[in-house]
């Protein structure tokens, strides 16, 4: 050590070192390879630190916390006593530095109750007291396997010890392909727990945004945001939000209040626009999965003649793991509207529902969504608390328009008629898939008026037409009522009742759809109503994948509940006098 006497008073040490805990991993605390320091003795003498500069070369500071909460930073008892003789109370008592220099310096965080790893290398960080100059940071290294890169500059180092207006700072983070900045102002040091800042965001996944936090944010596409952010004591609140994920507009306001044992996120968010292709990865789809077949480019898929169907290529239901430890981290009450919806799958059209996360139990409820001009209501619940997950769900649907599944074919002009009914299915599994393959509920669904496009059935080939003696006119076949009751158990769904009743035929359908391998084995019959066709009647086929089905006619016995003889028109308000229609209360 060299010391230059005077009233001020100027130190140069080398080779510094501070010793880590025994438990720790690595030996030392910090270690600096060269610091300079000036104290003007003086103010000493009245109680005060006045440090002219202050110069730090070569530094390492070694931060580590393991997951009982021994952090290398806290002392023991004789040590927090000197630490907290040492420690200013107030900003007046907080040392007054002229010159602040850091150089070639190296910060290592290992957060094991957060799983966060920084390693940060300070090139240079330096300012002055003087109001014209301010402080600043610059500092490379990674973040939780990412590559991170930090560039700070604040007010003042006067204004710190002041304490008695805010402290203005700008900071930019990049981790990975995450940045995220910072511009406003924050309490001064001893005071309170208060900032006001305008912070932007952009990265590719939500679920990636500020890991410390280890917030239960769902996987999203390439997202952009932007937000007032305001702190007052352990609670965020981020109001004016605005932004984009994927193509999805989103506003609206969230706040997280870090006071309790976990975080708890509350917030009402809206989207002029929802692109529903950006709900993708929420829901695990996106990485190699494929959208259905659109109608016609299904009905072109078909086999033109009976014989194997197809190899299964693609799962139609998601097999991704849910990550249940994500679930366990947070707490939620969040509501979401989307005022429009764009989707090239569904006909949907507003959705508004909200969503509660409570210690490990998922519910999204009081849900409405409009969908082919009609609404469909209900509730989901996914119970993560055990092991194996439990999801609920039940829908209830009214008026649903047939025609608007159809509007991108070219068999739209000739579908009509609405249908309701409900869907009620519990299942257990950590997929999609696994859930499905353990089904078990039932559907219940009624349809009454309305038509099918005779153009797709002509598309089906195989003379469906005659099969089911269906007489198409004007490119329709009229349908006077309809209903569906089926039933799940383990996974696989028996079609207990289908009826549809056409004019010139009644169609009887059974068979089953085992959701586990995703194969369905269903046989149609129809009941002619006119003799004169009733020998052209055959049994009809659909098996194989769900993704592609095949349709084949004869070779089967008949249905055991299909009874020869002259049929009658079937009273439409009986059948669906205990099925959800809308015309049938």
């Amino acid at each position: 050590m060299v010391v230059d006497l005077g009233w001020t008073t100027r130190f140069h040490l080398r080779q510094i070192a501070v010793s880590n805990p025994e438990w720790a991993s690595t030996e030392k605390l910090a270690e600096i390879a060269d610091l300079k320091v000036a104290i003007r003795l003086w103010p000493l003498v009245l109680g005060d630190t006045n440090l002219p500069s202050l110069m730090l070369s070569g530094a390492k500071i070694n931060l580590e916390r393991d997951r009982d909460g021994r952090a290398t930073w806290q002392f023991n008892a004789l040590g927090e006593a000197s630490a907290r003789a040492l420690t200013p109370d107030e900003a007046n008592e907080f040392p007054v530095v002229g010159a602040l220099e850091i150089t070639d310096s190296v910060v290592v965080l290992i957060d094991k109750r957060t799983d966060v790893a920084l390693n940060a290398k300070i090139s240079h960080a330096g300012g002055k007291a003087e109001k014209a100059d301010g402080l600043e940071f610059e500092a490379t290294g990674n973040l939780g396997g990412d590559s991170l890169a930090v560039t700070f500059s604040g007010g003042p180092i006067a204004i710190l010890r002041a304490g008695d207006e805010p402290y203005p700072l700008d900071i930019t983070a990049q981790f990975g392909p995450t940045e995220v900045t910072a511009r406003g102002r924050v309490a001064a040091p001893f005071g309170k727990r208060e900032a006001d800042l305008r912070v932007s965001a952009k990265g590719p996944d939500l679920a990636a945004i500020l890991p410390s936090l280890n917030l239960p944010l769902p996987h999203t596409p390439r997202y952009a945001m932007t937000a007032r952010v305001v702190l007052v004591n352990e609670k965020w609140t981020s109001t004016a939000l605005d932004g984009k994920v994927g193509e999805t507009d989103i506003a609206g306001e969230l706040s997280v209040d870090l006071s309790g044992k976990k975080p708890s996120v509350e917030g009402a968010l809206v989207s002029r626009k929802l692109y529903f292709d950006d709900l993708a990865p929420v829901f695990g789809l996106g990485s190699g999965k494929t959208a259905p077949a659109k109608p016609d480019e299904t009905i072109a898929a078909k086999p033109q003649q009976s014989g194997t169907p197809r190899k299964k290529t693609t799962g139609l239901f998601p097999e991704i793991p849910l990550d249940q430890a994500r679930l366990e981290t947070a707490n939620v009450s969040l509501r979401y509207k989307a005022e429009s919806i764009v989707s090239e799958i569904l006909p949907l059209e507003t959705i508004a529902a909200r969503i509660a996360l409570t210690d490990s139990l998922l519910v999204v409820d009081q849900m409405e969504t409009g969908i082919a001009d009609g609404m469909l209501a209900g509730r989901v619940e996914l119970d993560a608390r055990k092991s194996v997950p439990k999801t609920k769900l039940k829908v209830d649907f009214r008026g649903l328009g047939l025609k608007p599944f159809f509007a991108k074919s070219r068999f739209v002009e000739e579908m009509g008629g609405e249908f309701s009914g409900r869907i009620e299915l519990r299942g257990t599994g950590n997929t999609i898939a696994d859930t499905m393959a353990a089904a078990e509920g039932e559907m219940r669904i009624g349809m009454n008026g309305g038509s099918v496009s005779g153009l797709l059935i002509e598309a089906a080939g195989l003379d469906l037409a005659e099969a089911l003696v269906l007489l198409v006119e004007d490119n329709r076949v009229p349908i006077r009522c309809g209903r569906i009751d089926a039933d799940a158990e383990a996974g696989e769904v028996t079609l207990a009742r289908v009826i549809v009743d056409t004019d010139d035929s009644t169609l009887l359908a059974g068979g089953k759809l085992d959701l586990k391998s995703e194969k369905l084995a269903i046989q149609i019959e129809a009941r002619a109503k006119d003799f004169s066709l009733i020998d052209l009647a055959a049994p009809v086929r659909v098996y194989g994948a769900f993704t592609d089905p095949a349709i084949g006619i004869g070779g089967i016995d008949p249905l055991p509940f299909l009874e020869m003889g002259e049929q009658k028109n079937v009273d439409c308000a009986k059948l669906l006098q205990r099925a959800p229609s809308d015309n049938s209360e």
